[in-house]
């Protein structure tokens, strides 16, 4: 879910914005859902998307595309530097990286005090059609005591215990799916916003990350807001200094690449 205020002050910057929606885990692997939904995406855009805004008199260049992501997404939006016909620049909002860190098996403190439903609750996520959207599910915006749905449930309660990143990886591969091991000389301008508060992912890997971009020769940015959280900027408005000085910052960078 991308905000709307987003969205605005990304258009304004003359951007055309896709959203797609992606297979989610746990029903199906993060590689052979997300990762390859979000890589059809990205052809789909080069290809039809054009097709579609030139009957719309929208006329775009195919080779001025440029790829952002929050959380997963981010990480996602990794993995688009380094496919055959790679994206011109990225952001990575908060996103996850350094899937071999010891970081992401240990308990998140985001999520400590959220109820966490029944097993036989959160399995109810395994029921059904292959889910491709999810309400939006935050600690710090829930009603108190909230019990989400099922699906969300799950990822609260892999994130509580640790187990998360094993359970959406499915087998054990975490390098296929790390957007980091496709680093090298040549890899688009990338710039990170993360804050120094996030209790989910570490902003040090991002930071991590920049610095191995850096060395290259890759052009990269790091905006990390002082104490915010993961998901900070879900309710931010456009006017406020800190959309200003850390997102528009990053989406301007987006514009200066492409």
């Amino acid at each position: 879910m991308v905000p709307k205020s987003q969205i605005d002050a990304l258009t304004a910057l003359g951007f055309v914005v896709v959203i797609p929606n992606y297979r989610l885990c746990p029903q199906i692997s993060v590689f052979d859902g997300p990762i390859a939904d979000s890589k059809d995406a990205l052809v789909w855009c080069r290809t039809k998307l054009l097709e579609l805004l030139r009957d719309e008199g929208v006329i775009v260049n195919p080779k001025r595309v440029a790829a952002l992501g929050h959380s997963a997404g981010g990480g996602m939006a990794l993995i688009l530097g380094a496919v055959e016909n790679p994206v011109q620049a990225i952001l990575d909002i908060y996103g996850g990286k350094y899937y071999s860190d010891k970081s992401w098996s240990l308990p998140s403190a985001y999520f400590a005090n959220v109820p966490t439903p029944p097993p036989s609750y959160c399995d109810q996520v395994y029921d059904g059609p292959q889910l491709s959207t999810a309400p939006l599910f935050s600690p710090d915006h829930a009603p108190p005591g909230a019990i989400p749905p099922p699906r969300n449930a799950w990822m609260v309660s892999t994130l509580k215990d640790g187990t998360w990143l094993e359970k959406v990886v499915k087998d054990g591969d975490y390098d296929r799916v790390d957007g980091t091991k496709g680093f090298g000389p040549g890899f688009p301008p990338t710039a990170f916003v993360h804050g120094t508060g996030d209790t989910v992912a570490d902003y040090r890997m991002s930071v991590k990350a920049a610095e191995e971009l850096e060395g290259f020769g890759v052009e990269v940015e790091v905006l990390l807001p002082e104490g915010m959280n993961h998901m900070f900027d879900l309710a931010l408005e456009g006017g406020e200094p800190v959309f200003k000085d850390y997102l528009v910052k990053g989406f301007e960078f987006l514009r200066r690449h492409v």
